[in-house]
This record gives C-alpha cells, structure tokens and sequence, in this order.
C-alpha cells in the first residue's frame, strides 16, 4: 500500500542519518552458635547455617528454574560447583539432595570459620552462573539488588544532568537551555572525541531538563525517561524508546497525547540498542494498542505455553489515527523490547525493519533468601523462571526475532 511504502522510505533516511516464589520455608537465626534440633530440616546437615544457605538456594533453583531439574542434575551441577569453588575433587556420596547437604557440610567443616561465609556464596554463585541460559542466573547481595532495581527505574547515581551543564540540581527550564547553548558555542570549535562526547551528554541533559514532565520526574526521583519523540514529517510520529522501566507506557502515552493529530496517521518505533527492563511494561504497552485484557504474547515454563493479557488503561485514543507502524530493530534490541517487537508483529499492530534481535528471553525473577550467613548483607537469587517466545512460536532466547525487513540485504527497500 502507499502509506507503507512511504513509511519505509522515511525508515530508510532514519537508518542513514542515525513475591518469593520457593514454596519452602527456612527457619532462620542471625545469632551465631544458635542451631535448631536435629530433624527440623530435611537432612542433618542443614542444622549448620552455611550449609543450609546453600541447600535452601539448591531448593530455590530446583522449585522456580523454567526447566525441570532432577535431582540428578542437580547434585551433578553443584558438585561441578563445589569442584570449583573449593578447588577440590570431592565427589558424591549420592546422586540426589542427601548426596549434596553431605558434600557441601565437608567442604564447609574443611574450610576456616573467616571464609565460610565466601565458600557458600561461591557454590550458590558458580552452580547458578551455569544454568543455562550460562550467566544469566545470579546469587544478589543487598547492594547488587538494589543496582538492579536502579537499572530497572533508569535510575543512574553515578550521573548528574545538571552538573552536565555545570549547573546545581533543580535550576529552571530557561536556566539550562541558556547553559546549553553556552556549552554548545563553546565545544563548536573542537573536533576532538571527548568534546563530541561532551556535547551529546550536554545536548541529551537539555532535552531531558526542558522538558516538563522529565525534568519533574528526574527532580523527584532521578529516574530518567525512556521515551523521546519528534515528528520527521506532517503525518509521521518518531519514537524513540531508550529502555522498558515502570515509567515507559506513561511516558510513551503522554507523547502520542502531544504528538499526534489528526494529521499524524503513521509512527515509528525506534527500538534499537533498547535493553529492555520491566516486563510488565510489555503488557501496558501493548495493551494502549490492543485495549485490556487481550492476548499479548506467550511464555514458555517447563515444556507448556502460557498466554499473557494486556494491562493498564486500555486502547489509546490517539492510536486509532495510526494506520501504519513500524518497529526499529538491531542487535542490541534485547529483553522485553523483543517482546514487544514479536507481540507487535504477531498481532499486526506493526512490522519491524533493521537487524534481528540480539536474542535475550529469558525472564529473571527475585527470589529473597531467608537464611542469614551475613548480618551485613542479605541474599536474593536470580533466577531464570520462564522463556520469551517470538511471533512464530520459537522462543526469543539465542535466535532473536527477525525483521521483516532486513536492512542488511541490498534490496530490502523494495
């Protein structure tokens, strides 16, 4: 059709100018010395506190892992682990969770009282690293958590978008288009790497600080948006979406109210080097085009399918005026932006044009430990706990989705 035969052509120039899940309960005492009767747990190891940190991670995996996990491989994945972690050739008295609890007991009675506490993270870390998907499974403690929920807000404490500026935290809309303008002027003259550099952080400050709603949000929370949009002509929208956080389909939906009118009938998803985040985002995102409570994509948990609905407020008024869209991708467009992209062909809201996906689906859930081996820090395992799946049924990990317009052939324009 001519609409999307246009919408391609102005792709084209963009391309060239751009709760606790485990189900088992652990008693806990921080006190050192402090056990509880022999019995109370399910082998006599675990009345050792070390010991039963690992076996209650061992439970946590096996009960929330998106495959089924046998006993068998697991006491084969944490005796690799132990093998590992203590440099030992230890082996196993037995092929099942008894096996291991005595495993992990001697390495932990072999090892002085100042590194058990390293020991026991180390097994957990190691037998988690080597879950497939390899290195997407992790042992938290307090402060990588909260890196984590920071990445997932969009929250950077090492950044400050004033000091971008050379201005104090709070200064007024005016106050930094002025600064930026200086700045700009000033590292006009230089072709030098580091002053390209510094203007794109100075020019990415502004955007964000004279923006009303952003700048709000970063002043509270310091949390920066995810969405940028501008029109590339009368009747097309760009959207730029940088990451998949909590805030995303409230930002995406205070742009399409400013953006679109009645002249505006096609739109561009720029989802390129998106490094996903919130999946829930997935579902209040689709759910603006779709309306609530409809299909939305699938994931895959120990050999079934499991459908998942739309969330929030329902279809987008602003979106009915939208005949054509497309999703831009490349192979840095990873986690819940490739969800997005396979629900949004699925369903024919869009189709995508660039690269495939860098093939990331798997969903990680945090799951807290409640045995105490640190009074200093906590534990939460990461866990991979189900896959995404692409439009055609395949899941996204390891294959990505693949654009229905691949920009690396020659001819895909026509």
């Amino acid at each position: 059709m001519l609409i999307a035969r246009y919408l391609v052509l102005i792709v084209a120039s963009i391309f060239v100018i751009s709760g606790f899940g485990a189900g088992i309960h652990y008693w806990n005492h921080q006190e050192k010395g402090i056990t509880a009767a022999v019995g109370t747990y399910k082998t006599p190891e675990e009345a050792d506190a070390f010991v039963r940190f690992v076996m209650e991670g061992y439970d946590i995996m096996q009960t929330n892992y998106w495959q089924e996990a046998e006993d068998k491989d697991m006491s084969q994945l944490f005796l690799a682990s132990i093998q590992k972690s203590a440099s030992s050739s230890a082996t196993l008295s037995s092929q099942d969770r008894a096996g291991v609890a005595k495993l992990v007991a001697a390495v932990i009675e072999s090892t002085p009282e100042i590194e058990r506490i390293k020991i026991s993270e180390a097994i957990l870390q190691v037998a988690l690293y080597n879950m497939a998907p390899i290195g997407r499974n992790q042992l938290l403690s307090t402060a990588a958590r909260k890196e984590l929920h920071n990445e997932v807000l969009n929250i950077h404490p090492e950044n400050n978008l004033y000091k971008d500026l050379g201005l104090a935290d709070g200064a007024s809309p005016e106050t930094v288009q002025k600064a930026y303008e200086e700045k700009k002027a000033e590292l006009a003259a230089s072709t030098s790497p580091a002053a390209a550099l510094e203007l794109e952080k100075a020019t990415y400050a502004k955007n964000v600080l004279t923006d009303g709603s952003a700048k709000s949000s970063y002043d509270q929370t310091k949390a920066e948006p995810t969405v940028f949009s501008r029109l590339v002509n009368p009747s097309t929208l760009y959207v730029h979406i940088t990451g998949m956080s909590p805030a995303t389909q409230a930002e995406f939906e205070g742009h399409v109210k400013k953006m679109i009118t009645s002249s505006v009938t096609s739109m561009i998803l720029d989802l390129r080097g998106n490094i996903g985040g919130d999946l829930a985002t997935a579902q209040t995102f689709i759910g603006l085009f779709q309306g609530s409570n409809q299909y939305a994509f699938d994931f895959f948990n120990r050999g079934a399918y499991e459908d998942q609905r739309t969330i929030g407020i329902g279809k987008l008024a602003e979106l009915l005026n939208i005949r054509e869209t497309a999703i831009l991708t490349d192979g840095m467009t990873q986690s819940t932006a490739e969800v997005i992209t396979a629900a949004m062909k699925k369903l024919n809201l869009a189709y995508s044009v660039g690269a495939k996906t860098r093939g990331w689906g798997s969903i990680e859930q945090i799951l807290p430990m409640q045995t105490v081996i640190d009074p200093n820090n906590t534990h939460t395992i990461l866990l991979v706990v189900r896959l995404t799946v692409r439009d055609d049924g395949q899941p996204i990990e390891g294959q990505g989705v693949v654009p229905d317009f691949d920009t690396s052939q020659s001819d895909w324009q026509s």
